[in-house]
């Protein structure tokens, strides 16, 4: 929602007028654009849920999620920055979007090529499924913040495009796509079985990962030979990313859920502090929000004094902070009391470092559960 929804309620069918009207120049041909009719389709999609944001949260959150969230992520007013550039999604697409990627890039080469040979946008309903896609797609890769689920809202787009474009492949053009997803097949097997290198894992768990997905592709391949053309098609796609999935998520997600705080902590919380109301962290500590799920309760960011206060009406006894950190809890008045820590790694975004054995501990911050009590005395 935001921006870039409002983008793409406004700007389609007015471009797509305005582009074929005659030789009248385009500044006054862009008018035809409707901007209260999309402000109002924009608003009748988007009021419920921000109605019950401000009876439960209050209008502060509101502006948050409206402003903050969305043009404040382009005037540096949200408070998430990365150190990304705007081509950040152009390179997590050509992953993200598999195993259809390069239907997909055909498909917007093909229609970049006919619209400007021919001035004129499709004339068909797939039209919408391009803005749906295109549009969003820009506007976010210009944001403050990225992370590459930000493209998840943007798939079933991307699938429709892809989809259309294979019906419509000439015979020489399948066959060449077909030798593609066969080898984008095979790399992704490599893949897997160079990702158990980056990571702890006995002989028989690297040997076990090289034989999953390649008896995977193997198999594929061996059925695909007796299919009809786009069933074939469908499942060279599907070879492509099986195997390599079942290697994300029998052994790659396991070892990443290594370094977050999960299960074990939060049992550690429920135990410390068993009619706790909330699970806090002082402010300045980076938000852990799976210890609110494993905990059972919200996850609440909070100033020193506040804890102090939460603390003395014996609604919290317990917090996570930065390991070693209790200044600021301290000279609230309390006693700090360090019970277990664990590293993590803080964002979602993986990097070279991360992956990489020998500099992965650099990346990784230390959150520490500690128990609190007030401090006798005046």
């Amino acid at each position: 929602v935001g921006l870039a929804l409002v983008a793409a309620a406004l700007v389609p069918e007015g471009l797509r007028q305005a582009w074929g009207q005659g030789a009248a120049p385009f500044y006054r041909r862009i008018f035809v654009v409707r901007p209260v009719r999309g402000l109002l389709l924009v608003a009748l999609i988007v009021a419920p849920f921000y109605v019950a944001m401000a009876r439960n949260q209050g209008m502060g959150a509101v502006n948050f999620m409206l402003f903050g969230q969305s043009i404040g992520r382009f005037t540096g007013q949200s408070g998430y920055t990365s150190s990304t550039t705007p081509l950040f999604f152009f390179h997590t697409a050509l992953w993200a979007f598999a195993p259809f990627t390069p239907l997909l890039v055909h498909s917007l080469w093909r229609r970049a090529h006919e619209m400007f040979r021919s001035r004129a946008l499709p004339a068909d309903e797939s039209r919408v499924v391009l803005w749906w896609l295109v549009i969003p797609f820009m506007a976010i890769s210009f944001a403050d913040f990225k992370l590459p689920q930000y493209l998840y809202w943007l798939l079933p787009a991307a699938a429709l495009l892809a989809a259309e474009e294979l019906e419509q492949l000439a015979d020489s053009a399948r066959r060449w796509h077909l030798a593609v997803q066969w080898t984008l097949g095979l790399v992704a097997t490599v893949m897997a079985t160079a990702g158990t290198w980056l990571w702890d894992a006995n002989v028989s768990g690297r040997i076990g990962w090289f034989v999953t997905p390649t008896l995977v592709l193997i198999a594929l391949f061996t059925v695909s030979r007796h299919l009809k053309d786009n069933v074939r098609f469908v499942a060279a796609s599907v070879a492509t990313t099986v195997g390599l999935f079942c290697w994300v998520h029998g052994f790659f997600e396991p070892k990443l859920l290594e370094f977050q705080p999960g299960r074990e902590l939060g049992a550690v919380i429920r135990r410390l502090d068993p009619q706790g109301a909330v699970t806090v962290m002082p402010v300045g500590v980076s938000p852990a929000f799976s210890l609110g799920f494993y905990s059972g309760r919200h996850m609440v960011v909070a100033e020193a004094a506040d804890i102090a206060r939460m603390v003395r009406n014996g609604e919290v006894s317990v917090a996570v902070v930065n390991k070693g950190e209790y200044a600021a809890l301290e000279q609230a008045g309390l006693n700090v009391q360090p019970v277990v820590s664990t590293a993590r790694f803080p964002i979602s975004r993986l990097n070279a470092a991360f992956l990489n054995p020998s500099t992965r501990a650099s990346t990784l911050e230390w959150l520490e559960v500690v128990k609190l009590t007030p401090k006798s005395g005046p």
